[in-house]
């Protein structure tokens, strides 16, 4: 059975780090009490915002990994950042982006590929936004 702490704990960390970094703010936030996790979700447009977004989180966060995610849909391309809060609290932030073959020309549908932060800036800076 969860406990109320078991809720809290995890939102009162994400809470604090909100208060401390300028990040995007998450327009849903799911918490996985049994894998201590919480799963962050972005509302930001196009390829250039969405990496911007993530490259504050990343650089917020401890053991920073970067992954691209076609859905079965094939239509969309999530882009997600785990890492680490203070805590060990493990958390995933991710915001979709449409799919473009030109962007994303080695990703199938249903296929994940891990990513650099290094492809993220590139994104963000080049203000590139997908089709």
């Amino acid at each position: 059975m969860t406990t109320t702490y078991e809720i809290l704990a995890p939102m009162r960390a994400v809470m604090a780090h909100l208060e401390r970094h300028d990040l995007a703010a998450p327009v849903g936030i799911n918490i996985a009490t049994y894998g201590r996790s919480v799963t962050i979700h972005l509302q930001a447009t196009g390829l250039g915002d969405v990496c911007a977004a993530l490259l504050c989180w990343a650089r917020s966060l401890a053991d920073v990994t970067v992954e691209a995610w076609r859905p079965p849909t094939g239509d969309s391309v999530h882009l997600n950042v785990a890492g680490r809060l203070p805590t060990g609290l493990l958390v995933h932030v991710y915001a979709g982006v449409p799919f473009d073959a030109a962007t994303f020309p080695d990703l199938p549908t249903g296929a994940r590929h891990d990513l650099s932060v290094t492809v993220l800036h590139v994104w963000a800076s080049s203000g590139e936004v997908a089709a």
